[in-house]
């Protein structure tokens, strides 16, 4: 399920902390305009990878003659797949320092959604001293948040069976996708064979990365009922993509 798209207020208490504005004599590395902003890191952690963050660094430097006052104000754009960008504000004017040539601030702002991309527009403003204001708006780089959690599929492929020594039963031949599927703990997810709501199958299979075959020993299948096939059927693994994990299909009338 989407995760709901943090408020206004939520994402002022998501900022991590950061450091007073800073007064800066004019060198080297000041900013080559007025206003700049930069996306500077844009994670997810792999602990929790829905747990996405962006940091972004904001630099303002006054004009010549020096302005009577400057400053700018920040708000944070998101947009969902396949939507268009919309804006919460995130910082209200930021005055810099009487006196301070130069201004920086880095931000930021953590619990952003997966799948979603965010940046900052910034608007910068200074106030001059013929009475006269000056403004510009710097948008920064997205930072977009890639889903890294893994996916693994019961794939669309024919499902097939063999015999078993004992007699009644088989090993049902199951494909399987699989993605990131490393970050799975232990390695390993079940596979289940139901008919008419009765398990025939279940096992413990390794994962791996791109299309493999799982062996599931169980009970053969009638013709008279589809079969369902599950992968995670008890939801062990935090999937990027739950809907493929099930694919209903006829019993295989003979061995394949």
């Amino acid at each position: 399920m989407p995760r709901p798209r943090p408020s206004v207020r939520a994402l002022a208490g998501l900022l991590a902390a950061v450091p007073p504005l800073l007064a800066l004599a004019p060198s080297a590395g000041a900013a080559r305009s007025s206003g700049d902003v930069a996306r500077v890191a844009c994670s997810i952690s792999t602990s929790d990878p829905r747990s996405g963050e962006a940091t972004f660094s904001i630099q303002a430097r006054d004009l010549r003659p020096a302005s009577t006052s400057y400053g700018f104000r920040v708000r944070l754009q998101q947009r969902r797949p396949g939507d268009a960008w919309s804006t919460s504000s995130l910082l209200r004017f930021q005055a810099a320092r009487p006196g301070a040539q130069r201004m920086v601030r880095r931000i930021t702002v953590r619990g952003l959604a997966i799948g979603s991309a965010y940046r900052l527009r910034v608007a910068f403003r200074w106030r001059r001293p013929d009475g006269t204001t000056r403004t510009a708006t710097r948008t920064s780089r997205s930072c977009r948040v890639v889903d890294a959690r893994p996916d693994v599929a019961v794939d669309e492929g024919r499902i097939g069976w063999t015999p078993a020594p004992t007699a009644g039963e088989v090993v049902y031949r199951v494909p399987l996708t699989g993605r990131a599927t490393a970050r799975v703990s232990g390695g390993q997810a079940t596979v289940a064979v139901l008919q008419s709501g009765q398990e025939l199958a279940r096992a413990r299979v390794d994962l791996a990365d791109g299309g493999f075959e799982a062996l599931v020993p169980g009970r053969r299948c009638s013709s008279a009922a589809p079969l369902r096939v599950v992968v995670d059927p008890d939801g062990e693994i935090d999937e990027r993509d739950e809907s493929n994990n099930v694919q209903v299909l006829p019993c295989p009338s003979v061995a394949g």
